[in-house]
């Protein structure tokens, strides 16, 4: 009697190893986008997202988007990613910036 073979499993891609410093000029920009092209700052959020999946600015890269959706008028989604930033990151530097956006201070930021 043969043995049925085990179903193959599918490859992983490989990490990549990266450097911090890798990171850091996606995020200036995308930082520096918010505020006229928020647009512009969540796609350069979501390219971070697809070059450093695990890299360490995970929690400024969220920050971005929770903001850049809020600024786009994208209230359902801005809800939803700042639910989950506040619960990854309930400790985050970024919190507070980001609840001033949900009080109605946003003209402050």
């Amino acid at each position: 009697m043969r043995r049925a073979k085990a179903p193959a499993r599918a490859a992983r891609p490989a990490r990549v190893e990266t450097r911090p410093g890798d990171e850091i000029p996606l995020l200036q920009e995308a930082r520096r986008a918010l505020l006229g092209r928020p647009e512009a700052a969540l796609e350069l959020a979501h390219k971070h997202r697809t070059l450093f999946p695990h890299g360490v600015f995970g929690e400024e890269r969220s920050s971005i988007e929770v903001e850049a959706l809020w600024r786009l008028s994208r209230s359902r989604e801005a809800r939803t990613a700042w639910e989950e930033f506040a619960r990854r990151y309930p400790q985050s530097p970024y919190r507070q910036r980001l609840e001033r956006l949900w009080s109605g201070a946003a003209q402050e930021l």
